[in-house]
């Protein structure tokens, strides 16, 4: 359901948005290039807004002095009925976990954009000519997000993805939402990332190592349960995860889903080409969720020895 615009005054605009993710970052930068406080911003894990919105101390964030701008997060529709009566409130999100949001006339969700995207398309950021760099840096962070491989975008988005993962979320945000050309940044970074691409093939070739494909039936849905017959590729690694899974799809055509799992945040990520399988169906299953190409959920318990045990 796509929504008015929000025309309320940004620099009085609380921001909530996604943690230690690319898009979740391009939110904050578009967020502060167009009149946002970068200090007005807020950075949530993925499924822990509810917890957020239930934190001492936060009530003043949730209730309506101030507008709320909500971007690549959830919340559940006890929340929602919360955030709705606050009034002031703007969510933008592309998870399936947040389609039983679509009703609601102040909730934004589109399965084919990501929130960077969303936002700049909100804020009227895309259509204005001389803002074309702008339009340039959405697309490559909505390419990386959505998993759109084999564009140009897609490649600078990657560029993107490690130079946020070197410097952190804050550092990235700052240095993005006060340099005059987006997109010159990361040309004046090709020592750095070429040293950070490096530094990832090796990462990434120690993760590949560890693969190991099984076949079987995984349950792709609760209710009701619906069991398909799946290849599924299964890596350890925690720092580049997601790169070494983009790897695995495109080296083994076999596979139809590539999982990486990070034993030591206890994490399960999910990737497919195209959305085929929907990995985000497979992540409810086990209580997270995502989008159709790329979703995850904790890692359950019972699988950790099992697949320890294939490994080593």
């Amino acid at each position: 359901m796509v929504s008015e615009p929000f025309f309320l005054d940004l620099s009085q605009t609380v921001l909530v948005t996604h943690q230690n993710c690319l898009d979740g970052s391009g939110c904050a930068v578009l967020f502060v290039r167009a009149g946002g406080r970068v200090e007005n911003v807020r950075y949530c894990p993925a499924g822990a807004l509810d917890r957020m919105l239930a934190k001492p101390g936060s009530a003043d964030l949730f209730d309506g002095a101030r507008p709320l701008l909500v971007t690549d997060l959830g919340v559940s529709r006890d929340n929602a009925d919360i955030l709705e009566k606050a009034g002031h409130v703007r969510l933008l999100d592309h998870h399936r976990t947040s389609l039983g949001l679509s009703e609601r006339h102040w909730c934004t969700l589109d399965m084919d954009r990501c929130a960077t995207e969303m936002l700049a398309d909100e804020l009227g950021l895309r259509a204005v000519p001389t803002l074309a760099e702008t339009a340039t840096f959405v697309g490559q962070v909505g390419a990386f997000d959505m998993f759109r491989t084999g564009s140009d975008d897609f490649v600078f988005g990657e560029a993107l993805a490690m130079y946020h993962q070197f410097v952190g979320q804050e550092e990235f945000v700052a240095e993005y939402s006060t340099k005059r050309c987006l997109t010159g940044l990361i040309r004046e970074k090709t020592e750095l990332l070429r040293t950070l691409a490096r530094r990832r093939v090796r990462n990434v070739d120690k993760i590949l190592s560890t693969l190991r494909i099984r076949e079987g039936e995984v349950m792709t849905m609760h209710s009701p349960p619906v069991w398909t017959s799946l290849a599924i590729g299964y890596v350890f690694g925690d720092e580049d995860i997601s790169f070494a899974l983009h790897r695995v799809l495109d080296a083994h055509p076999d596979v139809d889903v590539a999982a990486g799992i990070s034993v030591g945040a206890g994490t399960v990520s999910l990737r497919s080409r195209d959305g085929r399988p929907d990995v985000s169906e497979i992540a409810r299953v086990h209580g997270g969720g995502g989008h159709a190409a790329a979703a995850g959920h904790r890692l359950p318990s019972g699988l950790i020895e099992e697949l320890i045990s294939e490994v080593h």
